[in-house]
């Protein structure tokens, strides 16, 4: 090679490398905890796509790589679909991403701005989500794609559900529920990772419940002893798991008041309870 296409190799070859080591755009936003769920009607090119050939990347390092994401399907009465468990259930397309289904991943796994030379090979349809946080108006980018036969997911799992449905491992916690009291658990570790010991201080979740009537002067108490549930079903994906019972308390003696069904939901350092309960009057 001579001293001319020497100077020129050189030229490109750092050009190419400021290029393809930086993203258009560097990533501002620094929410860790929130996880980000968007509907399927906001991604509308890859709907109709099968769930299982959808992967979902993001910028590290100058560098698009798979990020932890789960899909999960709505039947068409919003009801989320439970492959797990029991009483499993199926949207009635089986699998296939449609408006109401939900993608989900973590708000710190988002990256900068990528460029189009820098996506996967062998992609058949795109779409770039933007995350804005709205208080800091911080930014990241993920970008997700379907493909024909789809490269591994990426292996990071940040929470996992145990023992038949009664124990949860989370990166940052883990959790198990009591054999006595099972409406509740027993067992709420906070792990090295999430800047606990590693060990179980927790005794147990303890309810307190006292019903006063106004015909009658009577007055009951119940406690987490006088509850029943049972798992229905669960979803248990890499970023999120959600765990349905159906729960009962006993009034007198082995009669229960109508079920609450619970949808307990995970995330690697949080987890909700959000109840509903119906009841006849």
């Amino acid at each position: 090679m001579n001293k001319t296409n020497l100077i020129l190799f050189l030229f490109i070859f750092l050009f190419c490398s400021a290029i393809y080591g930086k993203p258009l755009e560097k990533k501002t936003i620094t929410r860790k905890t929130d996880p980000i769920i968007i509907t399927g009607n906001k991604l509308k090119p890859l709907i109709g796509t099968s769930i299982e050939k959808i992967r979902l990347y993001a910028e590290s390092g100058g560098v698009l790589k798979p990020i932890p994401h789960q899909i999960d399907e709505r039947k068409p009465d919003g009801d989320f679909v439970f492959p797990f468990g029991p009483k499993p259930s199926y949207d009635v397309d089986r699998g296939i991403f449609d408006d109401n289904d939900e993608l989900i991943f973590m708000a710190k796994d988002v990256g900068g701005r990528a460029a189009e030379y820098d996506f996967p090979d062998g992609f058949r349809k795109k779409a770039e989500i933007m995350v804005t946080d709205p208080l800091t108006q911080g930014r990241g980018w993920a970008y997700i794609f379907s493909f024909s036969a789809p490269p591994p997911p990426s292996k990071v799992d940040y929470v996992t559900m145990q023992k038949n449905g009664q124990r949860i491992k989370a990166l940052n916690y883990e959790t198990s529920f009591s054999k006595n009291a099972i409406i509740g658990f027993d067992s709420l570790v906070i792990t090295k990772a999430g800047g606990g010991s590693g060990k179980n201080t927790t005794d147990r979740l303890k309810i307190r419940a006292t019903m006063k009537t106004r015909v009658l002067p009577l007055t009951i108490t119940k406690t987490e002893d006088d509850f029943t549930s049972s798992l229905i079903a669960y979803i248990d994906g890499p970023v999120r798991v959600i765990r349905r019972t159906k729960n009962q308390m006993y009034l007198f003696w082995k009669i229960p008041t109508p079920a609450s069904v619970i949808d307990n939901i995970y995330y690697y350092d949080f987890f909700l309870w959000p109840t509903i309960v119906n009841v006849p009057f």
